[in-house]
């Protein structure tokens, strides 16, 4: 009797888990459905106004990256034709070639085509720049990464930030920058992530 009572209770407490693993499992996937909509959403209200205006998108990202400590200067026209969107300067003096890809909201769960990190590459190689930076919105496949790769053991080094990317930049440097930006303006305000 005694092991049909354990057996029993065994039997309950797997049922019972497995119940438990269900409901964690699906409250898991619709919270990870959840914040694709959002990560979607939030693109389209950052990005979605350069969609016209792929110069203002350029513009945007050049004070970006200098609110991120990028000394950013506009590229030339002949740099332009080359893949080069923008030319930049980290404080240590090195020079930096960034591509700023904007694409329709439409296509922005399109990758990025290789072919525009290779024209990067070819610039970068063609005039002695050690480092290079890929902003795109839609993210970059495992071919592209790989790429990337093998040219960084060349000796080149490149970085990306796709859409998800400068979401969360944008997020942090709102916590970072923003109360001190307010402090010097001489605002007062309490923001709830800071201490």
């Amino acid at each position: 009797m005694n092991y049909l009572l354990g057996l029993i209770t065994v039997m309950a407490s797997i049922l019972a888990v497995d119940r438990l693993y269900t409901w964690y499992s699906k409250r898991y996937e619709k919270m990870r459905t959840e914040l694709e909509v959002l990560k979607v959403v939030a693109k389209h209200e950052c990005f979605g106004k350069f969609k016209n205006d792929p110069k203002q998108f350029e513009q945007w990202i050049a004070k970006l990256l200098a609110l991120m400590g990028l000394q950013v200067v506009q590229a030339s026209p002949a740099l332009k034709e080359s893949g080069v969107d923008l030319t930049g300067q980290y404080k240590d003096g090195k020079i930096v070639y960034i591509k700023c890809n904007l694409e329709n909201p439409e296509k922005w769960d399109n990758e990025i085509d290789k072919g525009e990190v290779q024209k990067l590459v070819g610039a970068m190689i063609g005039d002695g720049v050690k480092n290079g930076l890929i902003i795109t919105i839609p993210p970059l496949n495992d071919k592209v990464k790989n790429y990337i790769s093998s040219v960084s053991q060349e000796g080149l080094t490149i970085k990306y930030m796709d859409g998800d990317d400068l979401v969360e930049e944008l997020y942090s440097l709102r916590q970072a920058k923003l109360p001190e930006m307010l402090e010097r303006l001489g605002i007062t305000f309490h923001f709830p992530w800071r201490k």
